[in-house]
């Protein structure tokens, strides 16, 4: 895939994932996305297959099952089933700000980025961190972008993921993974970037 020609594209799609997985799930957001997925770019060749996967799971789900979802799956405080933040995956006791966070903020801070955000809360978050690599991408800032596929999202991404299509009791995180590892695989292969293999405990 050439990057260039789908560069508003692929900001906006990754935009979408982004606000998917660090909101909780609103009706009306849910509502809105029945466009940009019928309407989702080629985005590597399984991309819009994948978006009418998403599209199919999401109406045939009802919004308290997404909801309750949403909840067991990032948000409760005892048996959590799959960890939105890096941090938890990378250090051997599973701690929130560990080193690998302390790394991206600092890598955020090179770029110039920050968050205004409304608890203090890991900015190591797959949502989060999905906007980051959308804001990059639209300001043409593909060095970095590829630093933070490489170092920092990639290397425990594929767990995360993994957590939720084991953990989900709807088809729609399942999609929604599906369709987010498969277009930041695509972003990788694209620019070839080499993956940091690191150990994960969790």
């Amino acid at each position: 895939m050439q990057i260039a020609p789908m560069r508003a594209e692929l900001s906006a799609a990754l935009e979408i994932l982004a606000s998917l997985f660090y909101r909780r799930p609103d009706a009306d957001q849910l509502a809105a996305l029945a466009e940009p997925l019928s309407q989702w770019p080629e985005l590597g060749s399984q991309g819009p297959d994948q978006a009418r996967a998403l599209a199919t799971a999401l109406s045939a789900t009802e919004f308290e099952a997404i909801s309750r979802d949403h909840y067991d799956l990032f948000e409760a405080p005892k048996g959590r089933k799959a960890y939105p933040w890096g941090s938890v995956y990378t250090h051997k006791d599973n701690l929130l700000f560990a080193d690998s966070c302390r790394a991206y903020q600092a890598f955020l801070r090179e770029q110039g980025m920050q968050f205004e955000l409304t608890a203090n809360e890991p900015v190591d978050h797959i949502g989060l961190m999905l906007g980051a690599l959308a804001h990059l991408v639209a300001q043409q800032q593909d060095d970095a972008a590829q630093t933070l596929l490489g170092e920092h999202l990639l290397p425990w991404a594929g767990r995360l993921f993994e957590c939720v299509q084991e953990g989900a009791s709807t088809a729609y995180y399942r999609a929604l993974t599906t369709l987010t590892e498969s277009l930041l695989l695509t972003l990788r292969d694209s620019w070839a970037v080499p993956v940091r293999i690191i150990p994960l405990y969790k």
